[in-house]
């Protein structure tokens, strides 16, 4: 067993995530390159590795820690330490005849689906172009992208209005047509937006991800899996979360030209059909409705995990969950601002359906 004269160091595969609040305190995901294996550590065990540099001991390392405030043993540390060892994060000081081996062969398992997940066979094509699509990370291409879909987002925008006015004057079975081809499209515009999340996640972590359906409530969405998300930095996973709404909304493109383009009756209703979906289904992704890209963009940015749990938790004082003063203030006023964010979203959307009937019926339906 290592002793109070070890001097600890890090492994050379050692990745190691952002911090974040969630409602357990303040937490990190650390992983090693090439390994499956994904750890969760406290703020303490974070504390103790961030100052592992292959030259203190743990005498002084606890002396580094005393001096920002925090008393800790060396007893503390020195089990700390032994538990990363054990797990690879550390360079192991010892040998174990028994015990390393199937630890080491758990890291070549990839972490579980979650409890509300269903896992999607990603031997279909369309499910798996993540793989070819990693080079949308290049910076350029992520520029390109960013610029094509705010472009095609405000034409989505300013075509709501056409849309809604064509629907109108469509015949029944022009209607029915528009609603089939239009949830074929919503279902490919999908597979897009997930396998773009997919792509910046791989370009990034080169690990593995999957498709897969998360059960909400009574419904059924479409998920990208990503083990290990929490390792990348957080421009890095603000990147991989801002992929798939910008995927869509380039995509939406498509529908908006064919409606300004043609005046084939049935082409132009499929067109408004898929034109009010698409506007619909993005502003939802921005929208702070839990799981949503908006929330998950908000997390990341905020640096909190399970941002509504959390709220939630501080809010009704369950678990008698408290903000730490030493919390970042963006940290801190997210999780206060919550209830308001959705209390707001959910005015807009309420002003939207009312606008939406109103034109509607103005236009003689």
């Amino acid at each position: 067993m290592p002793n109070n004269t070890w001097i600890p160091s890090k492994c050379a595969n050692l990745v190691v995530g952002p911090t974040r609040w969630s409602s357990i305190g303040v937490i990190s995901d650390i992983g090693l390159k090439n390994s499956e294996r994904i750890l969760q550590i406290g703020i303490i065990e974070r504390i103790i590795l961030d100052r592992v540099d292959g030259k203190n001991s743990i005498s002084d390392i606890r002396k580094k820690i005393s001096e920002s405030g925090i008393q800790i043993s060396d007893e503390r540390i020195l089990k700390v330490l032994t538990k990363l060892a054990f797990f690879g994060a550390i360079n192991r000081p010892f040998t174990i005849d028994e015990g390393l081996q199937d630890v080491d062969k758990q890291a070549t398992q990839s972490p579980r689906a979650l409890p509300d997940q269903i896992t999607i066979q990603t031997s279909y094509r369309l499910l798996s172009m993540w793989s070819q699509m990693s080079w949308l990370a290049h910076p350029v291409a992520l520029l390109c992208l960013l610029f094509l879909g705010i472009l095609s987002f405000i034409s989505l925008l300013l075509s709501v209005p056409t849309a809604l006015k064509t629907l109108t004057n469509c015949t029944w079975p022009q209607i029915i047509a528009g609603i089939t081809f239009s949830l074929l499209w919503l279902s490919f515009t999908t597979i897009m937006h997930e396998n773009s999340h997919a792509a910046f996640f791989h370009a990034y972590t080169k690990r593995e991800p999957y498709l897969a359906l998360s059960r909400l409530g009574i419904f059924i969405m479409p998920n990208t899996h990503m083990p290990g998300s929490h390792l990348m930095s957080t421009k890095q996973r603000f990147k991989t979360l801002i992929a798939g709404p910008l995927t869509s909304m380039v995509l939406a493109a498509a529908p908006v030209i064919f409606l300004l383009t043609t005046e084939i009756p049935l082409i132009k209703a499929i067109a408004a059909t898929c034109i009010v979906l698409d506007s619909t289904l993005i502003c939802l992704m921005f929208s702070p409705f839990p799981n949503t890209d908006g929330t998950r963009i908000i997390e990341t940015i905020a640096s909190v995990d399970q941002l509504h749990y959390v709220s939630y938790l501080f809010y009704s004082r369950r678990n008698h969950l408290r903000l730490p003063s030493g919390l970042p203030t963006p940290t801190r006023l997210v999780v206060q601002v919550t209830p308001a964010l959705l209390l707001l979203a959910i005015l807009f959307w309420s002003i939207i359906v009312i606008w939406a009937i109103r034109l509607i019926f103005h236009s003689g339906l």
